[in-house]
């Protein structure tokens, strides 16, 4: 296999992987608003939750963004430069979501309200990391298509 194929798949790959998984979260934080759920529980999952997808959720989207570079740098598609784009977009979201999960974690009595501001910025976000493996895919169409 060739290195600019290679190149061409891995942000396919690992933007894939990232748009799954916050369709992912979106359905977890989505169970904790049930009524049923009490507060203190949403505020222990997340306390743990967040510790535990920090890193991982930091190194695909940078994984996605740097081998999309990398992949727009040996093919020249467009695809690949707006992939690397939407990847990195992800961490514009992080102000946003940081007063839900603050309010989450640390505030006793907003912990569900907080829940839903993550949420709402999360479906956006959500929507931008689907662009990203989209525009991926369509780069690697285009370089497919073109050897």
């Amino acid at each position: 296999m060739s290195n600019t194929l290679l190149a061409a798949i891995l942000p396919c790959a690992t933007a894939s992987f990232a748009f799954g998984s916050a369709i992912a979260h979106t359905a977890v934080v989505s169970t904790l608003l049930d009524p049923s759920i009490s507060e203190a529980n949403i505020t222990s999952f997340f306390s743990i939750y967040f510790r535990k997808t920090v890193g991982p959720i930091i190194a695909i989207f940078s994984a996605s963004g740097i081998l999309g570079g990398y992949a727009y740098h040996l093919t020249g598609h467009k695809g690949f430069l707006i992939g690397s784009v939407c990847a990195f977009a992800h961490f514009a979201f992080v102000p946003a979501v940081g007063v839900g999960i603050k309010k989450m974690v640390f505030d006793k009595t907003e912990q569900r309200r907080g829940a839903r501001e993550w949420l709402l910025v999360h479906h956006v976000r959500t929507a931008v990391d689907g662009l990203a493996a989209a525009a991926f895919v369509w780069g690697l169409v285009e370089a497919v298509a073109l050897k």
